[in-house]
């Protein structure tokens, strides 16, 4: 019975293992910024990679990605100008992180330009 759960241990271990961290840099952010995020995962492709507005639609966004150590990556996408203020929902292989989009009322907005090394 021993080496029964044990196995069954060792066949769950890499599904734990695996799992995916999402941690967005800021809780805020002006409609029109670059959103950066970290990403601890296995693998990263684009089409993990969803945006969800106030009413749960999805957003189209255009994200880069790096992954800079094996299963760390750094995501960067910009925001619209034209996006509401409210709470977002970033989704990334079903783990969801909100943040929120304060309008821009005329301030100036930080853009990112991905580093070309």
């Amino acid at each position: 019975m021993k080496l029964l759960s044990f196995l069954f241990f060792l066949f769950l271990f890499p599904i734990f293992a695996s799992a995916t961290e999402v941690s967005v840099f800021q809780e805020t952010y002006l409609a029109g910024e670059t959103v950066q995020v970290y990403v601890n995962t296995s693998s990263l492709r684009s089409s993990d990679i969803q945006l969800f507005d106030v009413n749960d639609s999805l957003k189209e966004i255009s994200p880069l990605y790096t992954e800079f150590r094996e299963g760390h990556y750094l995501l960067s996408f910009d925001l619209s100008e034209s996006y509401f203020g409210g709470n977002y929902t970033l989704d990334i292989q079903g783990v969801q992180e909100i943040f929120q989009i304060i309008d821009t009322n005329g301030q100036p907005v930080l853009r990112l330009t991905p580093a070309i090394i």
